[in-house]
């Protein structure tokens, strides 16, 4: 919707909240690895989850890959971050029935 907004004002007031609701897995990925990761491996885990984020800092990269091959902006934007969030989406539910048992006996090892 912010992508194919008639004026400036409403896709800045789509992107705001986007951004807003995109950035609620925060606190619960830190409050679950503070809870459910043992001491003496939570800074590795940590460490871990930042450095993965580094993928996420690769898109703009991978945008002006696809726009710079002649797909248009607006598209390249709705494919890249539309399917970032649908796979972290997918990878987020999938830790969820590990961390709460539904994927076998995870959780105990």
């Amino acid at each position: 919707m912010a992508i194919s907004a008639s004026t400036f004002t409403t896709s800045m007031l789509f992107y705001v909240a986007s951004f807003l609701t995109a950035e609620c897995w925060i606190g619960a990925v830190m409050f679950i690895l503070s809870q459910e990761v043992p001491s003496r491996v939570r800074g590795t885990a940590t460490s871990m989850l930042s450095m993965l984020t580094i993928f996420g800092n690769l898109a703009p990269l991978l945008i002006g890959f696809v726009v710079q091959r002649g797909v248009m902006l607006q598209y390249a934007l709705a494919a890249v971050v539309g399917s970032a969030y649908a796979l972290s989406g997918l990878l987020f539910y999938k830790a969820s029935r590990v961390l709460w048992g539904d994927e076998g006996n995870a959780k105990a090892a």
